[in-house]
């Protein structure tokens, strides 16, 4: 990293570390400072959907990258940061975790947490970017509840691990997401793209996707050079680059 960083804050309970940590980024905060929320109760996922913690059942952190520079690498922060976090979880507990586009940790189709990237304009200036993380580590099936267990998963549910010290996990997820992105200033894109298609999940895998009311299928070829999915339909390779991907066909209620 090029500077130091400063201390992770933990605070008991906020309605969104996102809303807070862009306050923060307005008020002209320093790169690199990170809020860890033990509880939660109106965080965002992607689309509009709610992301909601109970206490140091998961790690919900969210980190600034202060400065105008960040807006032209704005494409590559949230594969930069799946990356980062995929990688820190893969050697702190040798747990295959796996990336599904555009932003959701997986093992294998189940989805153990999740990254928000927002730009933050002050004043009609670009300021920076928050970065969002939404880990379920310590959750069991009841903290996760009957209808999200059929599609999401945890650290504990899949490895039998648990972790005491969160804390020390938030700084470990924010330096290593500081230095993803830093690094992207310097190394060629291509090296970041070739370790996300090491993670990719649902390459070579039939998904769907939403156009208008309707869904279409095609088959998942890995990430382009701007970021997209691409996408193998009957009409020829279609780039995405925002949306809903689903593994499973949309009537599908599994």
């Amino acid at each position: 990293m090029t500077r130091p960083l400063p201390p992770v804050e933990c605070w008991d309970e906020v309605d969104s570390t996102n809303r807070i940590a862009a306050e923060w980024l307005r008020a002209g905060c320093l790169h690199g400072r990170a809020l860890r929320a033990r509880s939660q109760t109106a965080g965002r996922g992607r689309l509009g959907r709610s992301w909601t913690a109970p206490p140091d059942s998961g790690l919900t952190l969210s980190v600034v990258l202060a400065g105008p520079e960040w807006f032209a690498l704005a494409p590559r922060i949230p594969l930069a940061a799946g990356v980062a976090c995929a990688d820190l979880l893969r050697d702190r507990y040798d747990a295959p975790v796996g990336l599904k586009w555009p932003n959701d940790l997986v093992f294998g189709r189940r989805k153990c947490g999740g990254i928000l990237c927002e730009g933050v304009t002050n004043g009609g200036r670009f300021a920076g970017v928050v970065i969002g993380i939404g880990l379920n580590i310590n959750a069991d099936e009841a903290a996760l509840g009957a209808e999200l267990a059929r599609r999401a998963t945890s650290l504990f549910l899949e490895t039998g691990r648990t972790e005491a010290d969160l804390d020390g996990l938030a700084t470990s997820v924010r330096d290593a997401i500081v230095a993803a992105a830093e690094a992207l200033t310097t190394a060629p894109p291509e090296r970041l793209l070739a370790r996300w298609a090491e993670l990719d999940s649902i390459r070579g895998r039939e998904v769907w996707f939403g156009e208008g009311d309707a869904a279409t299928s095609g088959i998942a070829e890995g990430i382009a050079q701007d970021g997209g999915l691409l996408v193998r339909t009957a009409d020829g390779l279609r780039t995405l680059h925002a949306g809903e991907v689903t593994t499973q066909p949309p009537a599908d209620t599994r």
